[in-house]
């Protein structure tokens, strides 16, 4: 799947900047929109969202983005599952 549209343009959520802000203590809003678009670009895997049918899941290494397609803007973000997995080992 590869809805994604380009990476230049990607608009964010108050919530997605305060979320990133807030788990990966970053100082600014600009860091925190830099470090969504780094995990938006590097993303490996995509999938439809199961329980919001318009959004696309975008999974990067660290976190797992909520992306909108139709208004190409990144919704929320939470720390992939896997991440979560390793760190409690």
């Amino acid at each position: 799947m590869n809805e994604l549209g380009p990476v230049h343009s990607l608009r964010f959520s108050r919530h997605a900047v305060a979320m990133a802000r807030d788990r990966f203590d970053l100082s600014t809003d600009e860091q925190a929109e830099a470090f969504i678009t780094s995990e938006f670009a590097a993303a490996r895997i995509t999938y439809r969202s199961k329980r919001y049918p318009d959004q696309i899941k975008v999974q990067g290494d660290v976190v797992c983005l909520a992306y909108h397609p139709a208004s190409h803007k990144i919704i929320t973000m939470f720390v992939s599952g896997h991440i979560g997995e390793r760190n409690r080992r």
